[in-house]
């Protein structure tokens, strides 16, 4: 999934990225940086976000 993708689905479900970050437990500025490309995620928090938002596959699992 790409995080235009994801932006399109929270929309679809009338949530904000905010919201999102919210009920995860992330910081909303790390999202918005996740999803816009600031920060890569290749480890860490921002990895976790992006697992978590399904555009990285979680450590031992194939991409699709």
């Amino acid at each position: 999934m790409t995080s235009q993708t994801f932006k399109a689905r929270l929309r679809a479900q009338g949530k904000t990225i905010g919201q999102w970050a919210d009920e995860n437990g992330f910081k909303r500025l790390d999202v918005y940086r996740v999803l816009n490309g600031v920060y890569k995620a290749h480890y860490g928090q921002a990895h976790e976000i992006a697992v978590r938002a399904g555009l990285k596959a979680a450590p031992g699992q194939l991409a699709a």
